[in-house]
Order: C-alpha cells, then structure tokens, then sequence
C-alpha cells in the first residue's frame, strides 16, 4: 500500500515520502479515513489490506468511545466500524417508503449553500448534484442528505469528486454512529517551517467550512520543539481537534488576525498570486502583508522593516481607493486639478500591465 498517496496534501506527502517515514496501523487507518477522494467502499478495501498485512495494536487513548471498559484492538474497532457503515450506506442507496432526498454544497472560502430540491431516490439526487456542481468553480463538496417527513431524523453524507460516498456525518437521530478514527491524535510529519505561507487549512471532515484557498502565515504546529515524551503522551490524552497549527490571517477589510486550524496535516504551501492589481489591491486583502509577516518571523527582516513594510502597503492601499471602481477621463481629472496624480496612477498602471506581461511570457516559456 502506498500510504502516502492517501495524505490530502501532497506538499507532505511528498515530505513523508522523501522520510521513508513508517506509518503504523493506527496511523494509516487515520489518513485513510481522512482521505477525500476515495469512497468508503475503497477506505474499507484499504482496512482489510492493513488488518491482513500489520500488527495489530492497542488504541491509545479509551475516551474516544464513550465507554466505561471498550475493547482497545484497532483491528476490532475498525471491524465494528465497517459493520456500521455498511449498513447505514445500504440505507442511504436502497431507501424506503416516506424518505427523501435533499443536498447542499460546502464553499471551503465561505459557507454552505441552502438545501437543493427534493428527490425520491438517491441516484436522482447524486444527478441533480452533478448537474448542480457545474454551475460552480472553487474548492466545494456536497453533502446528501435523506430525511423522513415530519421527523427531524436524516442521514447525512459527503461526496467526494467523482460523487462517490466519502464520508458519513456524525448521526444523532435515525442511525446514532460515530468514528473514532476521527477522535485521534496522531503525528504526521510535515515539512513546515515558521513563517511559511501555506493554504489548504482545515480542510477534514469534521471542519468542512473553511478557507481552503486562503493564505495564512504559519506561526506554530502543536508538535513543535516536542519530544517524544510528550508526543506519546498526546496520543493517549488529545483527540483529533488538538492537530492544531497556529498563523495569520488577513480578514475581509485587510486587517491581520491571529487563529489556528485543527488539520496541520492538510497544510499545503500556498502557489496562489500574493501580488495586487492596482485594482483588486485597492479594497480588502493584499497578500503582500503576509509575506512581509512570514519573512519577520524567518529573521530575514528586522522589526523596523516589519513596520515600513506595513506602512507602505497600507498607504498604497488607501491612495488606490481614493480612484473610483468606475472611471472618468483624464480630461476630468485635469479639469480637477489633479493631473500629476493621475500620471502617477497612469504609470503604475503601464508597470502592473508590463509586469503582467513578462509573467505571461514566462508561464508560456515554461510550457
């Protein structure tokens, strides 16, 4: 089994491949679980393969399954589970007189969408949503959910790309279910370092409504300067939401604000454009300011150049506002007296142009 090709991001894929790092049974079945574009048929497959070919071991940690005395065999549990999954997707496929079928879609930059339709199958369903997803780009998944009328009993589960059953969400009506694969700490290797800028954050199933495409600047990962001491004690004591990773955002009016994901294993370095047009540059967000955060806290800059970095990007910004979304002539703009503001506007406009020019020239070269 090639373990690392089931990572959701291959930034640390790639860095635990490179490791020849050995994933233990435990630890496989938990990327296994989390991966999000293989079905649960495929991750059950992949189950077996680690039941017929690994050790078995003991789950660390007991509170992940809410009993007083619960039989701790990885092999056991992930048989139950299977057991349990089984049944609620033959459910979810065949259903029954009085059930219904609805969907909505996780935007990973925003939040979900309302509740589409109502359909009498599962199959009709899984159709409207294709015809659904066209209308839309972006990082999404769906969500289809069977419910019974007068009932807030429902089943829900998420699609992967190829609108195969991926996941099945915690249920608390008609099929009580919980995965305990989710409720784990374990550690995976990345290949981050303080004031990187990475994206891909928090992306799992437990946190879908995230910003998958959004920058941060990396500050912490839990496991930081840990040793193994405490690494081995995080696995009997934390769970799944304590895989934290610690950065910076910029909010929607540009401001910078400190947060942390739940995911550090889904992390991927951000390849998205941190340089503003003169237009997109001038309201909300400039990336730049990132950057300028991630190379402070490399040392590759003093806090002195923090601050001028900060000033100058935040005075560009103001300055370009000051120019309508809509345009007037030069004329009008002379007539106003404003003629050598607007040469300057003007030059900066043939430099965004040329810039833009030279990137085009070389992204062509390079094909």
């Amino acid at each position: 089994m090639d373990i690392y090709s089931y990572l959701n991001s291959p930034d640390v894929a790639e860095h635990c491949r490179k490791l020849n790092y050995q994933f233990n049974a435990l630890e496989s079945a938990f990327i296994i679980n989390d991966c999000r574009h293989i079905s649960i048929e495929e991750k059950h497959r992949l189950y077996r393969e680690i039941m017929e070919t690994m050790p078995d071991m003991e789950i660390p940690n007991p509170r992940v399954f809410y009993e007083e005395k619960p039989d701790l065999s990885l092999f056991h549990q992930l048989e139950k589970l299977m057991r349990t999954e089984q049944q609620i997707l033959r459910r979810m496929k065949d259903g029954k007189e009085g059930w219904f079928y609805t969907f909505y879609a996780v935007f990973y930059a925003s939040d979900s969408s309302d509740l589409q339709g109502c359909y009498s199958t599962y199959e009709k369903a899984v159709e409207a949503t294709c015809e659904y997803a066209e209308w839309f780009s972006g990082d999404k998944s769906f969500v289809i959910e069977q419910r019974t009328l007068d009932s807030d009993s429902k089943v829900s589960v998420f699609l992967n790309e190829q609108y195969e059953i991926c996941y099945i969400l915690p249920q608390t009506n008609a099929e009580p279910y919980s995965n305990f694969l989710y409720e784990l700490w374990v550690y995976i290797p990345t290949p981050f370092k303080k004031g990187d800028l990475v994206s891909g954050v928090s992306w799992s199933f437990q946190y879908p409504i995230c910003r998958s495409d959004e920058p941060m600047v990396l500050r912490e990962i839990c496991y930081w300067e840990r040793d193994t001491e405490w690494i081995e004690r995080r696995k009997k004591e934390a769970d799944s939401s304590d895989m934290t990773a610690w950065g910076y955002w910029l909010d929607r009016d540009g401001s910078v604000y400190d947060e942390c994901i739940h995911s550090y294993y889904n992390l991927t370095y951000f390849k998205g454009e941190t340089e503003p047009t003169l237009r997109s540059g001038c309201r909300g967000k400039d990336y730049r300011l990132l950057k300028t955060i991630g190379a402070f806290l490399k040392q590759e800059i003093n806090l002195h150049m923090l601050l001028i970095a900060n000033d100058a990007i935040r005075a560009e910004r103001m300055w370009n506002s000051a120019f309508p979304g809509w345009d007037y002539v030069n004329e009008e703009y002379d007539k106003a007296g404003i003629t050598d503001i607007r040469e300057k506007r003007d030059l900066l406009r043939k430099y965004e142009e040329e810039r833009a020019r030279k990137a085009k020239n070389s992204d062509d070269s390079v094909e």
